[in-house]
């Protein structure tokens, strides 16, 4: 999937519409409530899923996903840290309560190393934040592991598998290099073109 969700799709209809794409596969949406906006005039290199049962079972995933992500042990606390200014090396990084991302996280590794971040409630970045793969580090081995909802700025360019319990929106502009998995709330896509390109 390139997005799935507990609730509904989003995808706002501007002049320039969203697009949901695959690099290695294509970007499928799953929608917990059969309920998918936007797609057209938002495009999608993928296909609805509408049988209830795979829907399920993928949302089955995302929360043993999700509780694994969460239970890792021995994380280091970054509880009141703004990553923006950050050189991460592979891990598992953890705040008690909210993330949020000002300016550039860097995160430097190989193309088989792994980052994970659990975050107690909600994951916001700011306009125009960047988060830069370095080292052959790649999105598909970044785990975001969002106890509320998270929320990406304005023509923020973001690396990860979001999984949240709530809701997740890309707000205007916004690229998202990784997945959008919402467990309980929507996942909207907010006019201007924000884009999901799934790895």
């Amino acid at each position: 999937y390139g997005i799935i969700s507990g609730a509904a799709i989003n995808c706002g209809t501007p002049s320039i519409p969203g697009h949901v794409s695959g690099l290695s596969s294509p970007a499928n949406l799953g929608s917990g409530n059969a309920t998918i906006n936007g797609f057209p005039p938002c495009t999608l290199d993928g296909i609805k899923i509408v049988d209830p049962a795979v829907i399920a079972a993928g949302m089955a995933d995302l929360v043993k996903a999700y509780l694994a992500a969460q239970n890792l042990t021995g994380c280091t606390v970054l509880t009141g840290t703004d990553l923006g200014g950050l050189n991460l090396a592979p891990g598992c990084y953890s705040f008690s309560t909210s993330a949020g991302l000002t300016g550039n996280l860097t995160l430097t590794g190989s193309a088989t190393d792994t980052w994970t971040f659990q975050i107690g409630s909600a994951l916001t970045t700011a306009v125009g934040s960047t988060v830069t793969l370095a080292g052959g580090a790649i999105a598909d081995n970044v785990y975001w592991a969002v106890g509320s909802a998270a929320t990406l700025g304005t023509t923020s360019d973001f690396s990860g598998n979001i999984m949240s319990m709530a809701a997740i929106t890309l707000n205007g502009g916004a690229t998202l290099h990784g997945r959008a998995m919402a467990q309980t709330a929507a996942v909207s896509m907010i006019q201007g073109g924000s884009r999901i390109i799934k790895p």
